[in-house]
């Protein structure tokens, strides 16, 4: 993804944060298992990261939601790796 690229998507995320708090939108009003069942299955279909799994820990914790990290290997007996996505960059951020 090219700078410009990210450089509008992090404009459009923010944008986005910006409607749903002032509607009075809270993470806690969008956090559910349900949610985070949905962003197991969709990190394992794009060929898992250990980093998921503490990011939702932490928001379940949040959300004051019961989380079983083993939901995670459940999850993936069911889920098919539709592609293998690797973190990288060609240069370093600046």
């Amino acid at each position: 993804m090219s700078d410009t690229a990210e450089s509008a998507l992090a404009k459009k995320t923010g944008l986005k944060i910006r409607s749903f708090s002032k509607k009075g939108i809270t993470p806690s009003q969008i956090i559910n298992m349900e949610a985070l069942e949905n962003a197991i299955t969709v990190d394992l279909a794009l060929g898992g990261s250990t980093n998921t799994i503490l990011h939702l820990t932490a928001l379940a914790h949040e959300a004051e939601i019961d989380f079983d990290v083993r939901l995670f290997y459940r999850r993936c007996r069911k889920s098919p790796t539709l592609v293998k996505l690797s973190p990288g960059r060609k240069r370093p951020l600046s």
